[in-house]
C-alpha cells in the first residue's frame, strides 16, 4: 500500500512539473548540469538566513546551522550530487527534487545519490509561481488525506 501512495505522490509532482513547463519558458545550457560553480547555493544560504530570522530564531543558532551547511563545501549541483552519494547508497531508491526561485526564474534540479539527473531554469512570473504553489499544496493535501485513509 505504501508503494502505491508514493507512486501517486510522484505522479502528482510530475503533473505539477509538466503543467509548470507548459506555461513557462525553460532554458538549459549544455554545461548547466555540470556547472563548476553555482551562485544558487550562496543565494539559498542568504534566503535561509532571512527566513530563519523572520521566524524569530536567535542569530547564534542561525549561524550554527549555516556553519554546518558551509562545512559541506557545496557550491555546485555536481558537488551536491556527490554529497548525496556519500550519504546514501545509489540503490536506496532515494531522489531529491530541489526547487529554487530567484529573480524571476525557478530552478528545478533532480538528484539521485551521486548523480545529477536533470536541471532546468524556468522563467516564471510571481503570479504563475503562486498559482503553481496553490495547485501543488492542493494536490499534496488530497494525497495526505488519501494516505490517512489507506493505512
Amino acid at each position: 500500500m505504501k508503494h502505491r501512495f508514493f507512486e501517486r505522490v510522484f505522479l502528482v509532482c510530475l503533473l505539477a512539473v509538466f503543467s509548470l513547463s507548459a506555461v513557462a519558458q525553460t532554458t538549459e545550457t549544455p554545461d548547466s548540469k555540470t556547472n563548476a560553480s553555482d551562485s544558487t547555493f550562496l543565494i539559498y544560504q542568504e534566503q535561509l538566513k532571512e527566513l530563519l530570522k523572520a521566524r524569530g530564531m536567535p542569530l547564534d543558532e542561525i549561524n550554527a546551522i549555516l556553519a554546518q551547511y558551509n562545512s559541506y563545501k557545496v557550491s555546485s549541483n555536481t558537488e551536491f550530487a556527490k554529497l548525496l552519494g556519500s550519504m546514501y547508497p545509489a540503490n536506496a531508491g532515494i531522489a531529491v527534487l530541489f526547487y529554487f526561485y530567484h529573480n524571476g526564474f525557478l530552478q528545478r534540479v533532480l538528484f539521485e545519490p551521486g548523480e545529477l539527473i536533470s536541471f532546468a531554469r524556468i522563467k516564471l512570473t510571481p503570479d504563475s509561481l503562486f498559482q503553481l504553489n496553490k495547485e501543488l499544496n492542493a494536490a499534496l493535501s488530497s494525497m495526505s488525506s488519501f494516505n490517512r485513509s489507506s493505512f
